[in-house]
Parts: structure tokens; C-alpha cells; sequence
């Protein structure tokens, strides 16, 4: 943060993306991997957010916008407990930190992705694939494209008047 704000005077908007997954069953999972996906989902994301919002006040205002998970909302399905537990923790963050920082004019949101094809989900076995997709009204898995349109309108002015909510971008998995 501060390296940027020496090349480029400010920071206006933190995208934070961070993400860690690994499916493991709750009886099989150690207080280890339980804290090093903290660590990266839930942790890494309050570290990148305090690094911004002191220039941020200063310089009047800006846009945080982070990385949580359908799985956050509605609890994730078999081996991803500690998945579940650190992206709700993002949306409790966002909702809290709104609060605190709209009175500076920071905004923070999140978008809360559903299952995503990329990377990080190569853990997830096929037929837990299959069932998910099934249940999806636009009946495919997402594209990391499919999050773009929801990034650049919270980074936009168009959302001025936004701040402590989570898009959900799941292919029709949430209707709430």
C-alpha cells in the first residue's frame, strides 16, 4: 500500500481478493488448517483493508471491495466448514466496517461468489460439482468473467450510495 501510494499519490479502491480452499471432512480437519484458512480468507482481508483506510479518510474517501462467498451465507457443503466459517466471517467485516467508515465516505461491499471455475475449486469433487450445477437456475458453473460487472459497478460512482451489502453472483444459487 504504501509503495503504491508513493507511485500513484493515493489509493481509491482496494479490490480484495483473497481465497483459500481445501475440502476437508470436519473430523478430519486440524486446528492447523482450520487457522491458515482464517489466516488467508479472513485475516489477509482485514490486513489489506487497514493498510488503505488511514489515506483513505484522509484523503475523504474510497472503495473497499472483498472477496466472500455464497458458502459465507448459507454454510458450504461437506468438507468446507472452515471455508464457510472465514468468508461469513468477510461478510460480518463488511457489514461492521461500513458502519465505522461511511461517516469518512468509505465504502466497503462484497461480492459473494457461488462456485466458481478456477484454480482454487479443484478440490471439490465431481459429483459434488454435478449436484450444485443442477440446482442452478442458469445451470452452469461460473466464470471468473461473471464477476467482473459487479467488481467495476462497486468501484464505479454508480454506487455512490452503497455501501455494507454483498452482491451475490452465483448463477441464481441464492434468490433471497
Amino acid at each position: 500500500a504504501d509503495r503504491i501510494r508513493q507511485t500513484f499519490g493515493r489509493i481509491d479502491i482496494l479490490m480484495g481478493n483473497a481465497g483459500l480452499y481445501r475440502q476437508v471432512l470436519l473430523g478430519d480437519l486440524s486446528p492447523v488448517e482450520f487457522q491458515r484458512i482464517l489466516d488467508v480468507n479472513l485475516l489477509g482481508t482485514f490486513l489489506c483493508v487497514r493498510a488503505v483506510i488511514e489515506g483513505m479518510i484522509k484523503q475523504g474517501g474510497g472503495r473497499i471491495i472483498l472477496t466472500a462467498s455464497v458458502a459465507g451465507i448459507t454454510g458450504s457443503g461437506v468438507g468446507a466448514s472452515h471455508y464457510a466459517a472465514s468468508k461469513g466471517g468477510v461478510i460480518a467485516f463488511v457489514r461492521s466496517a461500513a458502519r465505522e467508515l461511511g461517516r469518512h465516505h468509505v465504502r466497503i461491499n462484497a461480492i459473494a461468489p457461488g462456485l466458481i471455475d478456477t484454480d482454487m475449486i479443484a478440490d471439490v469433487h465431481e459429483q459434488a460439482r454435478e449436484v450444485y450445477i443442477k440446482s442452478l437456475p442458469l445451470g452452469r458453473m461460473g466464470k471468473a468473467r461473471d464477476l467482473v460487472g459487479g467488481a467495476i459497478f462497486l468501484a464505479s460512482p454508480a454506487s455512490d450510495y452503497v455501501t455494507g451489502q454483498v452482491y451475490n453472483i452465483c448463477g441464481g444459487y441464492l434468490m433471497a
